[in-house]
């Protein structure tokens, strides 16, 4: 992965990781985090995570985004935050990463904010993958070098499991980048959606985009 922008490292976890309880408590601790999953493919109703990857600003060092990669098999030991209706979770495609993550019995309570949704409100005519989002909206570009995998005959589930065997810091590169990326296009677009009047029939309830979306 090639960005044109300076990151904070990229963090991978799994089960028994040195740290990982506190990242645990971390999130826990936190409203506003991103999420993004890897999976074993596209199908909706029967893929599931392998991976997946959460972005947050930490509390302690405020302008510093934490970015992490995890193995799937983590993801039990979260179950607190995903039970906290207190929290906004931050999608760049939140009816996939859902279905994926109902896909494990994983429900989430916290309120739900979708980039593509957001973007579709304010630029209706551009591209919501989150590339061009990043390209759009913040100025970002990255070279992303996984396509021709994920479209070889090796499929994406063997092809990024064979990643983590054989090139890990490939796959927490990017992994990690999805959710980091994700949220800083919500930050972006909360701005401008709490900016952007709007005509109503109930002013008093719907004054801006950022009414409506919410």
């Amino acid at each position: 992965m090639v960005w044109n922008i300076s990151m904070p490292d990229a963090e991978w976890f799994v089960p028994g990781t040195r740290g990982l309880e506190s990242v645990i408590r971390e999130v826990l601790d936190t409203k506003v985090v991103a999420l993004d999953t890897e999976t074993t493919g596209l199908r909706y109703m029967r893929d599931i995570p392998l991976y997946w990857s959460l972005s947050w600003e930490s509390k302690d060092r405020p302008g510093f985004f934490r970015r992490i990669c995890m193995r799937a098999d983590t993801m039990p030991f979260f179950k607190e935050s995903f039970r906290d209706d207190s929290k906004d979770w931050v999608f760049a495609n939140a009816k996939y990463d859902m279905h994926m993550l109902c896909n494990v019995g994983i429900e989430l309570t916290g309120r739900i904010s979708c980039t593509q949704v957001m973007h579709s409100l304010l630029y209706e005519e551009e591209s919501h993958a989150l590339e061009d989002m990043a390209q759009q909206i913040l100025g970002w570009a990255w070279k992303n070098d996984f396509k021709d995998g994920f479209k070889s005959k090796e499929g994406p589930g063997p092809f990024l499991q064979r990643l983590e065997r054989e090139d890990l810091p490939r796959l927490v590169e990017y992994a990690s980048n999805d959710a980091y990326g994700t949220l800083f296009i919500r930050n972006k677009l909360k701005k401008e959606l709490e900016d952007a009047i709007t005509w109503s029939l109930y002013p008093d309830k719907y004054k801006t985009l950022a009414d409506i979306f919410y």
